[in-house]
């Protein structure tokens, strides 16, 4: 039996009714939303009309990919495939709770890839390669988790140090104000590539009584045991 050709009319309404049944619509989705909501059928463009029929192509793409994942969740784990058994863990079909955008993702290129007419060896390897780009791709977050922690233990340290030591000299200047300024003053001095101040006056300071707690208050943050840059 031939399959009937839709109008543009019921591919419109057919489209729109999917869209506005979506939890989580794409940005391709919103996009296609708006144009139909934005114009009767009569007056859509050819690109117009492309990109609505290309959507509604998807669709039925994922309803039958749906109606697959339906049929592979429905066999018993013991009967599974190793593939079958990853498309229905990174679905969350069992352990929902603990599903992502992310892992649902993964799945539909899982089940895309289960769906293709392909030897079963490159069909394997292609379905590892799907499955080590998660892996990596949560190495990957967890390393940025980690550095961002680091960054931030940093930055918590050195206001800390600096606040602490600006305290200490009665300063009631803004803080932030005399933090500029100290970077104004590094920066003075690379610009005319000299040292700030003679080794006679540096030799001077170091004596000093000032120097001297100078550099107890140094000695101690550096061997802070929360100091991260040791």
């Amino acid at each position: 039996m031939a399959r009937v050709k839709l109008t543009v009319n019921e591919i419109t309404l057919r489209v729109k009714k999917h869209l506005k049944q979506i939890a989580k619509p794409t940005h391709s989705d919103e996009l296609v939303l708006q144009l139909i909501q934005s114009k009767t059928a009569n007056q859509f463009t050819e690109e117009d009309t492309k990109r609505l029929k290309n959507k509604y192509h998807k669709i039925l793409e994922l309803n039958r990919l749906a109606e697959l994942m339906d049929s592979i969740c429905s066999i018993a784990k013991r009967d599974r495939s190793d593939i079958e058994n990853d498309i229905v863990d990174f679905c969350g079909y069992e352990e929902h709770f603990f599903q992502t955008d992310e892992k649902r993702e993964i799945a539909l290129k899982m089940l895309k890839n289960y769906n293709k007419k392909i030897p079963n060896e490159i069909k394997q390897k292609a379905h590892d390669e799907i499955k080590n780009s998660f892996r990596n791709s949560y190495k990957q977050r967890n390393q940025k988790i980690k550095d961002r922690k680091k960054e931030n233990h940093e930055k918590f340290f050195l206001g800390s140090v600096l606040i602490s030591f600006l305290k200490s000299q009665d300063i009631e200047m803004n803080y932030l104000d005399i933090t500029l300024k100290i970077i104004e003053l590094y920066q003075i001095k690379n610009y005319f590539r000299k040292e700030l101040f003679l080794e006679s006056e540096t030799k001077e300071f170091k004596f000093s009584e000032q120097g001297r707690n100078f550099n107890d208050k140094k000695n101690a943050i550096l061997s802070d045991p929360k100091n991260p840059f040791k």
